[in-house]
């Protein structure tokens, strides 16, 4: 007799599923928008916002970079048409990709969950442009503004947040924290690149990271259902944005104010990317005996209350 004995619990979390998922989905989704429509009214349509908003794109906007930007921390890559194909191609690629005993979504699925989010930023795009040219207005409060159109939200930003939503939900599970921390970290920067070029005001980029990302908690997962990871990743992860993106604009704009307007878009970013991070329920995940190395498979071993299958 051989019996097979697998882990009966591991240590690895997943992410709610089934209904309790999709309410807890939309119940972000709806606080995000309710949230950027509270930044939008305070930061565009009150006299108070709009001086400290103007005040933070001034001071931002002032600094030129003591160095050249890389061309990937420049806002213009947003822009570049070969960013978007790597970005395809990596959304399709990661996925298709199979980690862990649990496989999740068969691969039929998964290729309708990647065409979903490869339409995401594109529509996004289109949306934001919709609500700043056509649905939103800005009234001149202040004779010392000049800018008196409305620029929120900004197209950049939420195209850049849509592009690092895919591709976060497209990873793995498993190693999803480190590609938040990566993109959003590079997310961060683009932002201020935006304020810093002039372009938006930072209640503009923040509008449009809150309303994209949280939007994007709705979007299928395509691998829903595999292993995912424990809970206190998010925190990491968050943190690690919140450093990171400030400190890599410290190095191109070496000033007290645009470091400090980028802490403020880089904990938005940060709290925003981390629910798309799994581990929001600890979850116990049973493996299957097959899926054990060969060194699990104990020969003649009598039952002690686990699970187990015989072969005679």
């Amino acid at each position: 007799m051989v019996t097979h004995y697998p882990l009966p619990v591991t240590t690895a979390t997943t992410p709610p599923t089934g209904p309790r998922r999709r309410v807890r989905s939309w119940v972000w989704a709806v606080a995000s928008v309710l949230v950027a429509g509270v930044a939008f009214v305070f930061a565009v349509r009150t006299a108070l916002g709009q001086r400290i908003d103007q005040a933070l794109f001034d001071t931002s906007r002032s600094v030129a970079p003591a160095s050249e930007v890389p061309t990937i921390l420049d806002y213009h890559v947003v822009s570049n048409p070969s960013l978007w194909i790597g970005a395809a191609a990596a959304v399709v690629v990661l996925s298709q990709i199979r980690w862990g005993p649990q496989r999740g979504r068969s691969t039929a699925g998964r290729a309708g969950v990647a065409a979903v989010l490869l339409l995401f930023p594109p529509v996004v795009a289109l949306v934001a442009r919709v609500l700043r040219d056509d649905v939103l207005v800005r009234p001149q409060l202040h004779d010392w503004i000049p800018e008196t159109i409305n620029s929120a939200p900004s197209g950049h930003a939420a195209a850049a947040t849509a592009f690092v939503v895919a591709l976060i939900l497209a990873t793995p599970t498993r190693v999803r924290p480190m590609v938040a921390l990566i993109a959003g970290s590079w997310l961060v920067v683009i932002e201020f690149g935006v304020i810093a070029a002039g372009w938006h005001r930072p209640s503009d980029v923040v509008i449009s990271t809150i309303l994209v990302a949280g939007v994007g908690a709705l979007l299928p997962d395509p691998h829903r259902g595999e292993v995912g990871t424990m809970p206190f990743t998010r925190v990491l992860t968050g943190v690690g944005i919140v450093i990171a993106g400030p400190v890599i604009v410290a190095m191109y704009y070496p000033e007290l104010w645009p470091v400090t307007t980028t802490v403020g878009i880089a904990t938005v970013a940060a709290v925003m990317l981390a629910v798309l991070l799994p581990g929001a329920g600890t979850q116990p995940v049973r493996v299957a005996s097959e899926d054990l190395p060969d060194a699990m498979v104990l020969p003649g071993v009598g039952d002690h209350g686990m699970d187990r299958a015989s072969v005679s």
